[in-house]
Protein backbone atom coordinates (compact mmCIF):
# COMPACT_ATOMS: atom_id res chain seq x y z
CA UNK A 1 0.00 0.00 0.00
CA UNK A 2 2.85 2.40 0.74
CA UNK A 3 4.34 1.73 -2.69
CA UNK A 4 1.01 2.35 -4.39
CA UNK A 5 0.47 5.55 -2.41
CA UNK A 6 3.98 6.79 -3.25
CA UNK A 7 3.29 6.26 -6.96
CA UNK A 8 0.03 8.19 -6.71
CA UNK A 9 1.32 11.17 -4.70
CA UNK A 10 3.17 12.95 -7.51
CA UNK A 11 0.43 12.57 -10.14
CA UNK A 12 -2.08 13.81 -7.57
CA UNK A 13 0.04 16.85 -6.76
CA UNK A 14 0.46 17.63 -10.45
CA UNK A 15 -3.30 17.46 -11.02
CA UNK A 16 -3.87 19.82 -8.08
CA UNK A 17 -1.14 22.19 -9.28
CA UNK A 18 -2.57 22.23 -12.80
CA UNK A 19 -6.06 22.96 -11.50
CA UNK A 20 -4.82 25.80 -9.30
CA UNK A 21 -2.72 27.25 -12.09
CA UNK A 22 -5.68 27.11 -14.45
CA UNK A 23 -7.88 28.88 -11.90
CA UNK A 24 -5.48 31.52 -10.62
CA UNK A 25 -2.97 31.92 -13.47
CA UNK A 26 -1.76 35.42 -14.32
CA UNK A 27 -2.30 37.42 -17.50
CA UNK A 28 1.00 36.36 -19.07
CA UNK A 29 0.24 32.70 -18.46
CA UNK A 30 -3.23 33.15 -19.97
CA UNK A 31 -1.65 34.40 -23.19
CA UNK A 32 0.83 31.49 -23.33
CA UNK A 33 -1.59 28.78 -22.18
CA UNK A 34 -2.81 27.74 -25.65
CA UNK A 35 0.73 26.65 -26.53
CA UNK A 36 1.25 24.63 -23.34
CA UNK A 37 -0.54 21.42 -24.45
CA UNK A 38 1.48 21.21 -27.67
CA UNK A 39 4.81 21.80 -25.93
CA UNK A 40 4.02 19.46 -23.04
CA UNK A 41 2.73 16.58 -25.17
CA UNK A 42 5.67 16.74 -27.59
CA UNK A 43 8.12 16.76 -24.67
CA UNK A 44 6.32 13.92 -22.88
CA UNK A 45 6.14 11.87 -26.08
CA UNK A 46 9.87 12.37 -26.66
CA UNK A 47 10.69 11.21 -23.12
CA UNK A 48 8.35 8.22 -23.39
CA UNK A 49 9.82 7.26 -26.75
CA UNK A 50 13.35 7.42 -25.37
CA UNK A 51 12.35 4.93 -22.67
CA UNK A 52 10.48 2.74 -25.19
CA UNK A 53 7.11 3.40 -23.56
CA UNK A 54 5.19 3.51 -26.82
CA UNK A 55 1.78 3.22 -25.14
CA UNK A 56 2.50 6.52 -23.43
CA UNK A 57 3.67 8.04 -26.71
CA UNK A 58 0.26 7.17 -28.15
CA UNK A 59 -1.42 8.46 -24.97
CA UNK A 60 0.27 11.82 -25.56
CA UNK A 61 -1.05 11.77 -29.13
CA UNK A 62 -4.56 11.03 -27.81
CA UNK A 63 -4.33 13.97 -25.40
CA UNK A 64 -3.22 16.31 -28.16
CA UNK A 65 -5.95 15.10 -30.52
CA UNK A 66 -8.55 15.45 -27.77
CA UNK A 67 -7.40 18.99 -27.03
CA UNK A 68 -7.49 19.89 -30.72
CA UNK A 69 -11.08 18.64 -30.93
CA UNK A 70 -12.20 20.60 -27.88
CA UNK A 71 -10.81 23.90 -29.19
CA UNK A 72 -12.39 23.57 -32.65
CA UNK A 73 -14.71 26.48 -33.45
CA UNK A 74 -18.25 25.38 -32.73
CA UNK A 75 -17.23 22.32 -30.73
CA UNK A 76 -18.62 23.47 -27.39
CA UNK A 77 -22.19 22.58 -26.59
CA UNK A 78 -22.84 20.35 -29.58
CA UNK A 79 -22.13 16.85 -30.79
CA UNK A 80 -18.50 17.79 -31.37
CA UNK A 81 -18.02 18.44 -27.66
CA UNK A 82 -19.85 15.24 -26.74
CA UNK A 83 -17.75 13.22 -29.17
CA UNK A 84 -14.49 14.78 -27.95
CA UNK A 85 -15.53 14.19 -24.32
CA UNK A 86 -16.09 10.52 -25.13
CA UNK A 87 -12.95 10.23 -27.28
CA UNK A 88 -10.48 11.03 -24.49
CA UNK A 89 -11.49 8.39 -21.89
CA UNK A 90 -12.05 5.70 -24.53
CA UNK A 91 -8.66 6.32 -26.17
CA UNK A 92 -6.71 6.59 -22.91
CA UNK A 93 -8.48 3.58 -21.41
CA UNK A 94 -7.92 1.41 -24.48
CA UNK A 95 -4.22 2.29 -24.54
CA UNK A 96 -3.86 1.52 -20.83
CA UNK A 97 -5.47 -1.89 -21.31
CA UNK A 98 -3.41 -2.75 -24.40
CA UNK A 99 -0.07 -4.50 -24.35
CA UNK A 100 3.21 -2.86 -25.22
CA UNK A 101 3.76 -3.63 -28.90
CA UNK A 102 6.11 -0.93 -30.13
CA UNK A 103 5.32 1.90 -32.51
CA UNK A 104 7.27 1.44 -35.74
CA UNK A 105 5.58 -1.82 -36.70
CA UNK A 106 2.24 -3.00 -38.02
CA UNK A 107 0.58 -3.10 -34.59
CA UNK A 108 1.83 0.38 -33.69
CA UNK A 109 0.68 1.88 -36.99
CA UNK A 110 -2.77 0.28 -36.60
CA UNK A 111 -3.10 1.80 -33.14
CA UNK A 112 -2.02 5.20 -34.43
CA UNK A 113 -4.59 4.98 -37.20
CA UNK A 114 -7.27 3.92 -34.71
CA UNK A 115 -6.50 7.05 -32.68
CA UNK A 116 -6.43 9.38 -35.65
CA UNK A 117 -9.48 8.22 -37.60
CA UNK A 118 -12.12 9.15 -34.95
CA UNK A 119 -10.49 12.56 -34.51
CA UNK A 120 -10.73 13.21 -38.26
CA UNK A 121 -14.39 12.16 -38.33
CA UNK A 122 -15.23 14.37 -35.34
CA UNK A 123 -13.43 17.30 -36.97
CA UNK A 124 -15.46 16.79 -40.14
CA UNK A 125 -18.64 16.62 -38.07
CA UNK A 126 -17.91 19.89 -36.30
CA UNK A 127 -16.91 21.63 -39.53
CA UNK A 128 -20.12 20.40 -41.19
CA UNK A 129 -18.35 19.09 -44.29
CA UNK A 130 -20.07 16.67 -46.64
CA UNK A 131 -23.41 17.13 -44.90
CA UNK A 132 -22.59 14.68 -42.14
CA UNK A 133 -25.62 14.06 -39.88
CA UNK A 134 -25.62 14.44 -36.14
CA UNK A 135 -24.81 11.47 -33.93
CA UNK A 136 -28.10 10.29 -32.35
CA UNK A 137 -26.49 8.39 -29.48
CA UNK A 138 -24.44 11.42 -28.46
CA UNK A 139 -27.26 13.87 -29.08
CA UNK A 140 -29.66 11.96 -26.85
CA UNK A 141 -27.25 11.04 -24.03
CA UNK A 142 -27.94 13.00 -20.82
CA UNK A 143 -25.39 15.00 -18.94
CA UNK A 144 -23.78 13.96 -15.67
CA UNK A 145 -25.97 15.84 -13.19
CA UNK A 146 -25.55 19.58 -13.55
CA UNK A 147 -22.14 19.25 -15.21
CA UNK A 148 -21.58 19.72 -18.95
CA UNK A 149 -19.90 16.27 -19.16
CA UNK A 150 -22.02 13.72 -21.08
CA UNK A 151 -23.06 10.75 -18.98
CA UNK A 152 -21.67 8.34 -21.59
CA UNK A 153 -18.26 9.99 -21.36
CA UNK A 154 -18.37 9.84 -17.55
CA UNK A 155 -19.18 6.13 -17.64
CA UNK A 156 -16.33 5.52 -20.08
CA UNK A 157 -13.96 7.46 -17.81
CA UNK A 158 -15.06 5.45 -14.77
CA UNK A 159 -14.47 2.17 -16.63
CA UNK A 160 -11.06 3.33 -17.85
CA UNK A 161 -10.04 4.53 -14.41
CA UNK A 162 -11.14 1.23 -12.85
CA UNK A 163 -9.04 -0.68 -15.37
CA UNK A 164 -6.01 1.49 -14.61
CA UNK A 165 -6.39 1.05 -10.85
CA UNK A 166 -6.66 -2.73 -11.21
CA UNK A 167 -3.48 -2.74 -13.28
CA UNK A 168 -1.80 -0.51 -10.72
CA UNK A 169 -2.67 -2.97 -7.93
CA UNK A 170 -1.30 -5.88 -10.01
CA UNK A 171 1.83 -4.38 -11.55
CA UNK A 172 2.68 -1.68 -9.00
CA UNK A 173 4.64 0.58 -11.29
CA UNK A 174 4.49 4.36 -11.76
CA UNK A 175 3.27 3.87 -15.34
CA UNK A 176 -0.23 2.78 -14.25
CA UNK A 177 -0.39 5.58 -11.67
CA UNK A 178 0.62 8.09 -14.35
CA UNK A 179 -2.03 6.83 -16.75
CA UNK A 180 -4.70 7.18 -14.06
CA UNK A 181 -3.52 10.70 -13.19
CA UNK A 182 -3.50 11.73 -16.85
CA UNK A 183 -7.06 10.45 -17.26
CA UNK A 184 -8.27 12.45 -14.25
CA UNK A 185 -6.59 15.61 -15.58
CA UNK A 186 -8.06 15.01 -19.05
CA UNK A 187 -11.60 14.65 -17.67
CA UNK A 188 -11.15 17.82 -15.64
CA UNK A 189 -10.16 19.47 -18.91
CA UNK A 190 -13.42 18.23 -20.45
CA UNK A 191 -15.34 19.64 -17.50
CA UNK A 192 -13.66 23.07 -17.80
CA UNK A 193 -13.61 23.07 -21.62
CA UNK A 194 -15.49 26.38 -21.78
CA UNK A 195 -12.50 28.05 -20.10
CA UNK A 196 -9.78 27.79 -22.74
CA UNK A 197 -7.00 28.58 -20.27
CA UNK A 198 -8.14 25.89 -17.88
CA UNK A 199 -8.57 23.43 -20.77
CA UNK A 200 -5.03 24.04 -22.05
CA UNK A 201 -3.50 23.92 -18.58
CA UNK A 202 -5.12 20.60 -17.64
CA UNK A 203 -4.24 18.89 -20.92
CA UNK A 204 -0.65 20.06 -20.46
CA UNK A 205 -0.79 18.76 -16.88
CA UNK A 206 -1.91 15.35 -18.12
CA UNK A 207 1.09 15.23 -20.47
CA UNK A 208 3.49 16.26 -17.71
CA UNK A 209 2.06 13.48 -15.50
CA UNK A 210 2.87 10.92 -18.20
CA UNK A 211 6.41 12.29 -18.57
CA UNK A 212 6.98 12.14 -14.81
CA UNK A 213 5.63 8.56 -14.73
CA UNK A 214 8.18 7.53 -17.36
CA UNK A 215 11.02 9.10 -15.37
CA UNK A 216 9.83 7.52 -12.12
CA UNK A 217 9.61 4.14 -13.80
CA UNK A 218 13.10 4.56 -15.23
CA UNK A 219 14.41 5.22 -11.72
CA UNK A 220 12.57 2.17 -10.41
CA UNK A 221 14.03 -0.07 -13.09
CA UNK A 222 17.54 1.28 -12.62
CA UNK A 223 17.65 1.25 -8.82
CA UNK A 224 15.34 -1.61 -7.82
CA UNK A 225 15.69 -5.35 -8.23
CA UNK A 226 13.01 -6.66 -10.58
CA UNK A 227 12.47 -9.99 -8.81
CA UNK A 228 12.27 -8.92 -5.17
CA UNK A 229 11.32 -5.25 -5.46
CA UNK A 230 14.11 -4.24 -3.06
CA UNK A 231 16.60 -1.52 -4.03
CA UNK A 232 19.49 -3.02 -5.97
CA UNK A 233 23.23 -2.62 -5.96
CA UNK A 234 23.15 0.70 -7.84
CA UNK A 235 20.95 2.16 -5.08
CA UNK A 236 23.35 0.74 -2.49
CA UNK A 237 26.29 2.52 -4.13
CA UNK A 238 24.32 5.77 -4.14
CA UNK A 239 23.63 5.42 -0.40
CA UNK A 240 27.28 4.62 0.35
CA UNK A 241 28.28 7.98 -1.12
CA UNK A 242 26.13 9.76 1.48
CA UNK A 243 27.13 7.82 4.62
CA UNK A 244 28.78 9.75 7.42
CA UNK A 245 31.30 8.56 10.00
CA UNK A 246 29.07 6.08 11.84
CA UNK A 247 27.27 3.25 10.10
CA UNK A 248 26.91 -0.53 10.05
CA UNK A 249 26.77 -2.77 7.01
CA UNK A 250 25.34 -6.28 7.26
CA UNK A 251 25.60 -9.01 4.63
CA UNK A 252 22.84 -11.65 4.63
CA UNK A 253 22.97 -14.97 2.81
CA UNK A 254 20.35 -17.73 2.34
CA UNK A 255 21.66 -21.00 3.82
CA UNK A 256 22.02 -23.96 1.42
CA UNK A 257 20.32 -22.02 -1.34
CA UNK A 258 22.26 -23.80 -4.10
CA UNK A 259 21.07 -27.25 -3.01
CA UNK A 260 17.58 -25.93 -2.41
CA UNK A 261 17.51 -24.41 -5.89
CA UNK A 262 18.80 -27.57 -7.55
CA UNK A 263 16.33 -29.77 -5.65
CA UNK A 264 13.11 -27.85 -6.14
CA UNK A 265 13.84 -25.84 -9.29
CA UNK A 266 14.65 -22.24 -10.12
CA UNK A 267 11.02 -21.08 -9.97
CA UNK A 268 10.76 -22.19 -6.34
CA UNK A 269 14.19 -20.67 -5.73
CA UNK A 270 12.88 -17.32 -6.96
CA UNK A 271 9.93 -17.64 -4.58
CA UNK A 272 12.37 -18.25 -1.73
CA UNK A 273 14.27 -15.08 -2.62
CA UNK A 274 11.03 -13.12 -2.67
CA UNK A 275 10.08 -14.51 0.76
CA UNK A 276 13.50 -13.58 2.17
CA UNK A 277 13.21 -10.10 0.64
CA UNK A 278 9.78 -9.59 2.18
CA UNK A 279 11.19 -10.31 5.66
CA UNK A 280 14.48 -8.48 5.22
CA UNK A 281 12.52 -5.52 3.87
CA UNK A 282 10.79 -5.16 7.27
CA UNK A 283 14.03 -4.64 9.15
CA UNK A 284 13.63 -2.01 11.88
CA UNK A 285 16.09 0.28 13.64
CA UNK A 286 16.72 2.53 10.65
CA UNK A 287 18.09 -0.30 8.50
CA UNK A 288 17.88 0.10 4.73
CA UNK A 289 17.65 -3.23 2.86
CA UNK A 290 19.08 -4.03 -0.59
CA UNK A 291 19.42 -7.06 -2.79
CA UNK A 292 23.13 -7.40 -3.39
CA UNK A 293 22.95 -10.24 -5.91
CA UNK A 294 22.14 -13.94 -6.14
CA UNK A 295 21.00 -15.09 -2.72
CA UNK A 296 22.77 -12.26 -0.89
CA UNK A 297 21.15 -9.22 0.66
CA UNK A 298 22.60 -6.16 2.35
CA UNK A 299 21.26 -3.99 5.16
CA UNK A 300 22.84 -0.61 5.93
CA UNK A 301 22.27 1.16 9.27
CA UNK A 302 23.32 4.83 8.89
CA UNK A 303 24.31 6.48 12.15
CA UNK A 304 24.25 3.24 14.13
CA UNK A 305 26.73 1.08 15.99
CA UNK A 306 26.94 -2.71 15.85
CA UNK A 307 25.40 -2.92 19.32
CA UNK A 308 22.41 -0.88 18.13
CA UNK A 309 21.98 -2.80 14.86
CA UNK A 310 22.45 -6.29 16.30
CA UNK A 311 18.97 -6.73 17.89
CA UNK A 312 17.27 -5.77 14.63
CA UNK A 313 19.41 -8.18 12.61
CA UNK A 314 18.67 -10.92 15.10
CA UNK A 315 14.96 -10.16 14.76
CA UNK A 316 15.21 -10.59 10.99
CA UNK A 317 17.10 -13.88 11.38
CA UNK A 318 14.55 -15.18 13.90
CA UNK A 319 11.58 -14.16 11.74
CA UNK A 320 13.11 -15.94 8.77
CA UNK A 321 13.83 -19.13 10.70
CA UNK A 322 10.36 -19.34 12.26
CA UNK A 323 8.29 -18.54 9.18
CA UNK A 324 7.46 -21.78 7.31
CA UNK A 325 7.69 -21.74 3.54
CA UNK A 326 5.25 -23.88 1.58
CA UNK A 327 6.63 -25.72 -1.44
CA UNK A 328 4.13 -26.86 -4.00
CA UNK A 329 4.89 -29.56 -6.50
CA UNK A 330 6.17 -27.95 -9.71
CA UNK A 331 4.50 -28.50 -13.04
CA UNK A 332 7.78 -29.51 -14.57
CA UNK A 333 10.09 -32.35 -13.44
CA UNK A 334 12.26 -31.04 -10.57
CA UNK A 335 15.49 -32.44 -12.00
CA UNK A 336 18.79 -30.84 -11.22
CA UNK A 337 20.49 -28.81 -13.93
CA UNK A 338 22.77 -30.67 -16.30
CA UNK A 339 26.48 -30.65 -15.59
CA UNK A 340 28.27 -27.70 -17.03
CA UNK A 341 25.43 -25.22 -16.54
CA UNK A 342 26.19 -22.29 -14.26
CA UNK A 343 24.70 -22.44 -10.79
CA UNK A 344 23.44 -19.64 -8.63
CA UNK A 345 26.60 -19.37 -6.50
CA UNK A 346 27.63 -16.25 -4.65
CA UNK A 347 27.94 -12.99 -6.49
CA UNK A 348 29.88 -11.15 -3.82
CA UNK A 349 33.47 -11.78 -4.80
CA UNK A 350 32.73 -15.32 -6.01
CA UNK A 351 32.89 -16.69 -2.52
CA UNK A 352 32.00 -20.19 -3.48
CA UNK A 353 30.90 -20.06 -7.11
CA UNK A 354 30.92 -23.24 -9.12
CA UNK A 355 33.90 -24.51 -11.03
CA UNK A 356 33.62 -25.65 -14.65
CA UNK A 357 31.70 -28.89 -14.84
CA UNK A 358 29.22 -27.91 -12.17
CA UNK A 359 31.51 -28.85 -9.20
CA UNK A 360 31.74 -26.56 -6.18
CA UNK A 361 34.84 -25.49 -4.41
CA UNK A 362 35.36 -27.14 -1.05
CA UNK A 363 33.40 -25.22 1.61
CA UNK A 364 35.01 -24.14 4.84
CA UNK A 365 32.28 -25.79 6.90
CA UNK A 366 31.57 -29.55 6.89
CA UNK A 367 29.32 -30.57 4.01
CA UNK A 368 25.63 -30.23 4.90
CA UNK A 369 23.31 -33.23 4.94
CA UNK A 370 21.69 -34.12 1.62
CA UNK A 371 18.52 -32.18 0.82
CA UNK A 372 15.10 -33.80 1.07
CA UNK A 373 13.66 -35.41 -2.04
CA UNK A 374 11.80 -33.22 -4.52
CA UNK A 375 8.13 -32.56 -3.98
CA UNK A 376 5.87 -34.54 -6.28
CA UNK A 377 3.54 -32.59 -8.59
CA UNK A 378 0.41 -31.54 -6.70
CA UNK A 379 1.98 -32.21 -3.29
CA UNK A 380 2.82 -29.60 -0.66
CA UNK A 381 5.60 -29.40 1.85
CA UNK A 382 6.48 -26.94 4.60
CA UNK A 383 10.16 -26.13 5.06
CA UNK A 384 12.10 -23.62 7.11
CA UNK A 385 14.47 -21.27 5.37
CA UNK A 386 17.35 -19.83 7.37
CA UNK A 387 19.81 -17.05 6.74
CA UNK A 388 23.26 -16.26 8.05
CA UNK A 389 24.28 -12.67 8.76
CA UNK A 390 27.59 -10.90 9.11
CA UNK A 391 27.78 -7.29 10.32
CA UNK A 392 30.58 -4.75 10.69
CA UNK A 393 30.83 -1.07 11.59
CA UNK A 394 33.05 1.70 10.26
CA UNK A 395 36.24 2.06 12.28
CA UNK A 396 39.62 3.68 11.85
CA UNK A 397 40.96 0.38 10.48
CA UNK A 398 38.10 0.06 7.97
CA UNK A 399 37.19 3.65 7.07
CA UNK A 400 35.33 3.14 3.77
CA UNK A 401 32.12 1.33 2.83
CA UNK A 402 34.18 -1.11 0.76
CA UNK A 403 36.34 -2.13 3.71
CA UNK A 404 33.35 -2.31 6.05
CA UNK A 405 31.54 -4.55 3.57
CA UNK A 406 34.60 -6.77 3.32
CA UNK A 407 34.65 -7.08 7.12
CA UNK A 408 30.93 -7.90 7.09
CA UNK A 409 31.63 -10.56 4.47
CA UNK A 410 34.27 -12.13 6.74
CA UNK A 411 31.78 -12.08 9.61
CA UNK A 412 29.29 -13.83 7.31
CA UNK A 413 31.89 -16.53 6.62
CA UNK A 414 32.28 -16.95 10.36
CA UNK A 415 28.52 -17.36 10.80
CA UNK A 416 28.54 -20.05 8.10
CA UNK A 417 31.47 -21.89 9.70
CA UNK A 418 29.79 -21.82 13.11
CA UNK A 419 26.75 -23.67 11.83
CA UNK A 420 24.66 -21.12 9.89
CA UNK A 421 21.38 -19.53 10.98
CA UNK A 422 23.16 -17.01 13.18
CA UNK A 423 24.48 -13.46 13.30
CA UNK A 424 28.20 -12.81 13.51
CA UNK A 425 29.98 -9.46 13.94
Amino acid sequence: MLDLMSFAVLPGLLVAAGALLARYGGAIFIQLAPLAPYLATVLAAAIAGRFRQTKLVLSCAALLLGYSLLVLPGALGGDGYRAAALYLPVALGALAAARERGLLNQSGLIRLAALTAPAILITALVAGHNGLPTIPLLSLTPRLGTTPVPLLAALAAAAALGTMLVQLARRRTPIEAGQAGALVAAMLAVYFAADRTALATLIATASVILAVAVIQNGYRVAFHDELTGLPGRRALRALEATLGDDYVIAMLDVDHFKKFNDTYGHDIGDQVLCRVASIVGKVAGGGQPFRYGGEEFTVVFPGRTVEQALPHLEAVRHAMATTPFEIRGPDRPPDKPEDGKPDSGKLAGGKHASKPGGRKTKPAAPPPPPPPPPVAPGARKLVNITISIGAAARTAEQPTPETVMKAADLALYRAKEQGRNRVST
